[in-house]
């Protein structure tokens, strides 16, 4: 009767504990796959050589984008930490590649490249800047919010820092390949106005 009982017990527990098996593989394999982004990189002047150059970055991001997650901002004060969704990269390599490639193809007399440099030169001009909103929110704006100016090589200010907001719409925050296109256009538009503060000063 003994032995029995024990067949018993021993035969609910192996069922018990394949139906968990079960239950957490048909959990794992129903995971979303995980989807990277990352700005354009089209063909760009790499140029080697110029009568100025130009250091671009660091560009500051607050710690709440320092991380692989892709965030969209809820209402109010609420962060959505999308698990899924990744960057390919560090967001602050990637911004300062994308701006460092636009200028590259908006300035002729330049030699732009990013901070920091595996070349021992010392730059003319340095664009730093900090960014304070850099997301989409769940309303579908895209908005691009930060501080920048230029340092010149006796580390004045050749075009002092201000403040400049960038902002686009997407039809739908869900959408994150649209929203990170939105946010790739919205560092184009902020590479033509540095662009245009460098040109003011003398840089074509």
């Amino acid at each position: 009767m003994i032995n029995w009982m024990n067949k018993l017990r021993i035969g609910f527990l192996i069922v018990t504990c394949v139906a968990i098996a079960q239950l957490v593989a048909g959990c794992v394999g129903s995971s979303p796959a995980t989807r990277y982004y990352a700005f354009t990189a089209d063909d760009y002047v790499n140029r080697t050589e110029g009568d100025l150059k130009i250091s671009v970055g660091p560009f500051e991001i607050p710690e709440y984008l320092n991380r692989p997650q892709i965030v969209i901002r809820d209402q109010g004060t609420e962060l959505k930490v999308l698990k899924f969704d990744r960057w390919g990269e560090p967001l602050t390599d990637a911004i300062g590649r994308r701006i460092n490639r636009d200028l590259s193809n908006h300035l002729t007399s330049g030699l732009v490249y990013k901070f920091p440099s595996v070349t021992d030169v010392s730059p003319d001009y340095r664009i730093r800047g900090r960014i304070s909103n850099f997301e989409a929110n769940t309303d579908g704006t895209v908005i691009l919010r930060l501080r920048w100016g230029v340092l010149n090589r006796e580390n004045g200010f050749a075009v002092p820092p201000h403040g400049a907001t960038f902002s686009t719409t997407v039809e739908s925050s869900d959408d994150i390949a649209a929203v990170t296109n939105a946010m790739d256009d919205l560092l184009g538009e902020l590479a033509l106005s540095i662009a245009a503060e460098l040109k003011n000063i003398g840089v074509n």
